[in-house]
């Protein structure tokens, strides 16, 4: 039996971010985790594909947690959800990315309240930084922690 490395328990601890992604968020927990609580990962939302009836019911879950989106993390700072988007290297994709969880997790959740966005990146242009920040999205500019 192989031994497990830590970097891949570390990764596997991340749901579905690539291990280059696994390493920006830990290290954005190590320089700024301590200020959110109650993490959760891989959190879906939105309604996703809905087969019909001539399909099984395992078929037509299936189809719906595969094709839901799924918000890399989300986590809670004062009573408020900030939903997090790891990109190396981030640009103007991911601000349409943050934009549509946004708007599903209220849909999803019924949430009736404020909901923070926030893009967790090793390097963004300025250009992209500042539509960003124009659009109310706080990015966290970290180095990778493996």
């Amino acid at each position: 039996m192989l031994k497990e490395t830590k970097q891949n328990s570390i990764i596997k601890r991340f749901p579905h971010m690539l291990p280059a992604e696994s390493a920006l968020w830990l290290g954005f927990l190590q320089k700024f985790g301590s200020g959110w609580t109650n993490f959760q990962y891989d959190v879906h939302v939105g309604e996703g594909l809905t087969l019909g009836p001539d399909y099984d019911v395992m078929t037509q879950g299936l189809a719906k947690a595969l094709t839901q989106k799924r918000i890399d993390a989300l986590g809670w700072r004062q009573g408020v959800p900030w939903i997090f988007e790891v990109k190396v290297q981030a640009a103007l994709s991911a601000l349409g990315q943050v934009m549509g969880y946004r708007a599903l997790y209220v849909k999803t959740f019924r949430w009736e309240g404020d909901v923070r966005l926030a893009i967790v990146t090793d390097m963004v242009m300025p250009d992209d930084r500042y539509v960003f920040e124009a659009h109310g999205i706080k990015v966290f500019i970290v180095e990778p922690a493996f």
